[in-house]
């Protein structure tokens, strides 16, 4: 994910219609971090990524520690337990193994929905989704990142809104 640059610019593109401000932003399943440390450029408000696998959370908050110092929060954990404080008010996550389900994303999904339900729906696509609190004033929109017919190395955007 990290060398896909046409992916990385339509999650980055998703997130930037999706973040106000001032929200708190939770990356589930951060990984490497790339994007809590997108969303730390969109928002002024909190970030937060957690990521399950202790290795790659360690990995990451020294990442985003040296590259970001002070503006994402990393915990080891399930994202769907680990209490972060606030509610998010947007939730960002790229979930989907090579194979498809092997990172859990609906499994992920469903709890975060039970955890936080003043959360829009999420988008039943697989890839990155990124979703607002209902309670926002702002139109609810879910993006979702598929993979792209034309090569396995290439990705294009779908997006989809809800009034």
């Amino acid at each position: 994910m990290l060398a896909d640059t046409t992916r990385l610019t339509a999650f980055h593109n998703a997130m930037a219609e999706v973040i106000a401000n001032s929200d708190c932003v939770l990356d589930a399943g951060t990984g490497t971090g790339i994007l809590a440390a997108m969303a730390s450029h969109l928002t002024a408000g909190r970030v937060v990524g957690v990521e399950y696998l202790k290795d790659t959370a360690s990995f990451a908050k020294q990442a985003l520690q040296a590259s970001h110092p002070g503006r994402v929060d990393v915990i080891q954990g399930n994202a769907a337990q680990v209490d972060i404080g606030t509610p998010p008010d947007v939730v960002v996550s790229e979930t989907i193994g090579a194979l498809g389900p092997e990172e859990n994303i609906v499994g992920l999904t469903h709890a975060l929905r039970q955890r936080y339900p003043d959360i829009g729906a999420p988008s039943s696509r697989h890839g990155c989704a990124s979703w607002r609190n209902r309670s926002s004033p702002r139109r609810r929109t879910l993006f979702a990142q598929a993979p792209s017919e034309r090569s396995r190395g290439s990705s294009r955007a779908v997006c989809r809104s809800q009034p």
